[in-house]
């Protein structure tokens, strides 16, 4: 396994994903998700289902319906996959 995880976005041999961890919260410090990517967020209050969008000068991170955004986002991670019928 090399390069980046499809899911994360980090090396796919560090990522939490690769361990079977899908609920690892990722820093806005750290590493922010890929513009209009859909994401479960975290401001400090409510964890919130929704998208990140960069703005000049700053970021933006949108409810899932645009109608409210958010600032003091800490943290984000990737959505889980979707159940599977057996």
């Amino acid at each position: 396994m090399s390069g980046e995880c499809e899911r994360c976005g980090e090396h796919a041999l560090d990522c939490d994903c690769a361990n079977g961890n899908r609920t690892a919260w990722i820093s806005v410090k750290d590493r922010l998700p890929e513009t209009d990517q859909m994401v479960l967020f975290f401001d400090k209050e409510n964890i919130c289902y929704g998208e990140y969008e960069f703005y000049n000068p700053g970021d933006r991170w949108y409810d899932v319906d645009r109608s409210r955004w958010r600032i003091d986002v800490s943290h984000w991670m990737p959505l889980p996959d979707p159940p599977v019928d057996e």
